[in-house]
């Protein structure tokens, strides 16, 4: 079984063969991806997908996803270099370079650039930041379409595949960062065991996901106006909805301390009342002491540290 899925960027839903609505026989039924109870309680539908909450553990997941719910990742892309050019030859900067500086520099207040891995690299949009700011960059892709293009454009070093799959020893990295990538994570918990074992003792893992506040605000306030808003939960891909509390508490089961709960800015893509609205919220929820717990933190930042090893015994 993979350990995780998914990609921190994406080429858009146009080479992806989604469907408005999906029979049962198209559908996994699944137990909480967290606490692996059997206890749901139904809370929405997109596309024929259930949301809903573990009455276990409290996390919000997709109860019936789709059987291969990351398979659009895989397929070959004949747009992908055309779309990124001008990103690839330096004369624009993409658009979550803001976001990705802002990331590598909270991680810069808790310990100095050192070696770096990043899960669900994409291109290496995010990796080449960091490479220019000192970092020492490595990258695991699934998508061998995108980690090529990391590879020819950018002379990253991004395998192709899983973490769990590509040989890493342990103790090896400073830093482990999974940007908008455990929301697509069928065994979070596997990830995470995987990310404590290359972490060095005192390392940190750096998690960014949508807040399930946001999300849920959304859809009791908007979501259901037939047209208005169609893909709230990107059920068709997101496999499990965070909060501060079962992402904390997910940190902290997978042995790290939490070191970082924050509200990270808004990825400024969409039209100017979205992003004047996305931004509104989150600058809102980061001068509140409520921050993340508040519905208008479109994300969750969450920075974990790998306890350290305890001292050899005296002979």
């Amino acid at each position: 079984m993979n350990t995780e899925r998914g990609s921190t960027g994406r080429f858009g839903h146009s080479e992806a063969t989604w469907k408005e609505s999906y029979r049962s026989d198209e559908l996994l039924a699944v137990a909480c991806p967290i606490c692996g109870a059997h206890e749901p309680k139904d809370l929405a539908e997109e596309f024929g997908l259930t949301i809903a909450r573990c009455l276990g553990c409290g996390v919000v997941y997709t109860r019936t996803r789709l059987i291969h719910s990351q398979a659009h990742y895989d397929a070959p892309s004949t747009n992908a270099p055309k779309k990124y050019d001008a990103i690839f030859k330096g004369k624009r900067k993409h658009p979550r370079d803001v976001n990705y500086d802002e990331h590598l520099r909270l991680l810069e207040r808790l310990l100095p650039p050192g070696d770096l891995l990043d899960i669900g690299s994409h291109a290496g949009f995010f990796l080449r930041r960091a490479r220019e700011r000192g970092w020492r960059t490595c990258g695991v892709e699934p998508s061998a379409t995108t980690s090529e293009l990391a590879r020819e454009q950018f002379r990253l070093d991004v395998r192709t595949g899983f973490l769990a799959d590509v040989g890493f020893p342990s103790d090896r990295f400073d830093v482990v960062t999974l940007i908008d990538v455990l929301e697509h994570v069928e065994e979070p918990r596997r990830l995470l065991g995987e990310v404590a074992r290359v972490l060095r003792a005192g390392g940190r893992v750096f998690i960014k996901v949508p807040n399930v506040r946001y999300v849920l605000a959304k859809f009791h306030l908007l979501g259901r106006v037939p047209g208005l808003l169609e893909d709230v939960f990107d059920a068709r891909e997101h496999l499990v909805y965070y909060s501060d509390r079962t992402l904390a508490r997910l940190l902290e089961e997978s042995g790290f301390e939490v070191e970082i709960l924050a509200v990270p800015s808004p990825i400024q893509a969409g039209g100017l009342l979205r992003r004047t609205l996305r931004g509104t919220g989150a600058g809102v929820a980061r001068r509140s002491h409520l921050g993340v717990r508040l519905p208008l933190a479109t994300d969750i930042v969450a920075i974990g540290r790998t306890p350290p090893k305890p001292l050899p015994a005296c002979s």
